[in-house]
């Protein structure tokens, strides 16, 4: 994690995708 000020696409990604999961996820 050297770059901590501006996070990769790729980490913008996974939280979208985690994100969404999580939506999906009842309860």
């Amino acid at each position: 994690m050297t770059q901590s000020r501006r996070p990769s696409p790729l980490q913008r990604r996974v939280l979208i995708v985690l994100a969404a999961l999580d939506e999906k996820r009842p309860g």
